[in-house]
């Protein structure tokens, strides 16, 4: 039997209290709809970041409410025997942003031609990123996008996503192996 380092009992030990808390927030919000405040103030800034990444300071303020006033509707569907909390409402975000898609494929093309955007980082691996992005298969970028962007375990974003995990694996090994061709530089184009 593999013995756990004491960090690692912690660790789970801290996810599952977060778990079953999260949980019981959820429970408590069917009778008491204010306790899902609690929710929104655990996982807003989160689902905000990931909903910015892939869809803009145009959109995201109104995905983000949208996400969430979704959740808050659907709440007395959530299982804690299917998802944690974060999982549910990553996979109520894919589903929002998917209404989006069309404004998320125009932004990506719009980064990887706009001469006149301004980038923080390296001009060209922006382009090449947002280029692959907006030519992906819709199912590989969600993927992708779930564990690079959301910060999600292959586990949580098959989850998120209600799909098996090795069918997620196939699906972001496919997306990332397409991101790190685009990032390849032919020594020659350099040159």
């Amino acid at each position: 039997m593999k013995e756990r380092s004491s960090t690692e009992v912690c660790s789970r030990s801290i996810r599952s209290d977060s778990f079953s808390h999260d949980s019981s927030i959820f429970e408590r919000s069917l009778t008491d709809p204010q306790e899902f405040v609690e929710i929104y103030d655990r996982y807003a800034s989160q689902i905000y970041r990931y909903a910015l990444l892939r869809l803009g300071d145009e959109l995201v303020d109104e995905a983000v409410a949208r996400i969430f006033l979704t959740a808050f509707r659907r709440r007395s569907f959530y299982s804690s025997r299917l998802w944690t909390v974060r999982t549910w409402l990553y996979g109520i975000t894919n589903g929002v942003i998917s209404s989006y898609r069309r404004q998320e494929i125009m932004r990506y093309r719009t980064m990887a031609h706009d001469e006149s955007m301004h980038f923080t980082g390296d001009a060209w691996t922006v382009r090449r990123i947002a280029t692959t992005l907006g030519a992906l298969p819709r199912k590989q970028r969600d993927a992708y996008l779930l564990v690079a962007w959301g910060s999600l375990s292959l586990t949580e974003a098959a989850q998120a996503l209600g799909i098996p995990t090795t069918q997620l694996q196939t699906r972001f090994d496919r997306a990332s192996q397409r991101m790190a061709a685009a990032l390849t530089v032919d020594l020659q184009e350099v040159s």
